[in-house]
């Protein structure tokens, strides 16, 4: 079953620029499970669609502060999560596995 987790970038490091966001993408993907992730500098928010039965939402957390950024609250979205894929175009800062 895919969901949808939205974690916010909380702490000193922060995403700054379309490299952070290229780069945090980058890190989640490299994880079993993930489909598609879409970091935003904006609003300190990194979206992930991923596959619960291969990975738990703890994972993308740890993944995340093992380069340093502090992930703060996250919002899981359950329902939503296969429109999530279907329905937003792919931009150059997500990517499927």
């Amino acid at each position: 079953m895919f969901k949808s987790v939205t974690l916010e970038v909380t702490g000193e490091q922060r995403l700054n620029c379309e490299k952070c966001e290229q780069r945090v993408a980058h890190l989640l993907t490299t994880l079993q499970g993930v489909r598609q992730v879409r970091a935003q500098a904006l609003d300190q928010r990194i979206e992930v669609l991923f596959d619960t039965t291969r990975l738990e939402p703890a994972a993308l957390a740890e993944c995340l502060g093992n380069a340093g950024y502090e992930p703060g609250s996250s919002v899981e979205r359950r329902s939503r999560a296969i429109e999530w894929a279907a329905a937003r175009p792919r931009s150059r800062y997500d990517h499927r596995h």
